[in-house]
């Protein structure tokens, strides 16, 4: 399979995880944030979090993940 560059980003805290969704929107995890990076290059932040998850899975506005208690999770993306 052929790899191609789109895009890079800086972040400054850690990545903990990511995944893309259908559309090709890289949602990602930090120590304190889910957020989310455009193919075009934009991106920002979906929501704050309590304690660090790790995204497993984006699909169909919901985002799987795996928290620090190795639960197994499902939320909607918009909430």
């Amino acid at each position: 399979k052929n790899l191609e560059y789109y895009h890079s980003f800086h972040e400054n805290i850690r990545v903990k995880s990511g995944a893309w969704d259908e559309n090709g929107v890289f949602v990602y995890s930090t120590l304190s944030h889910v957020k989310y990076c455009l193919p075009n290059g934009d991106s920002g932040i979906i929501y704050s979090l309590q304690s660090p998850i790790y995204i497993s899975r984006v699909h169909k506005q919901f985002i799987y993940y795996i928290n620090r208690e190795h639960n197994v999770n499902k939320q909607r993306l918009n909430s």
